[in-house]
């Protein structure tokens, strides 16, 4: 079983996927309608941007306060 401390780490690694892969498709020259044509509306993708940008904050928190100790 994964620890705590590994476990959130794979989560922030794949919040942080989601959050970097959306926006930067959809602003590529080649692609300048990657999300509408994904078939994601937008505010959901600012939903997943907010929530993975909170969820690293609060992760960096408890990292820095000793919390996240397995």
């Amino acid at each position: 079983m994964m620890t705590r401390r590994a476990f959130g780490a794979v989560l922030v690694a794949l919040t942080g996927l989601v959050v970097l892969a959306g926006p930067a498709q959809a602003q590529a020259p080649s692609a300048p309608t990657a999300v509408d044509t994904s078939g994601i509306p937008g505010w959901i993708w600012i939903v997943v941007a907010v929530v993975g940008l909170l969820a690293v904050i609060v992760v960096g928190l408890r990292q820095l306060k000793g919390r996240g100790k397995d």
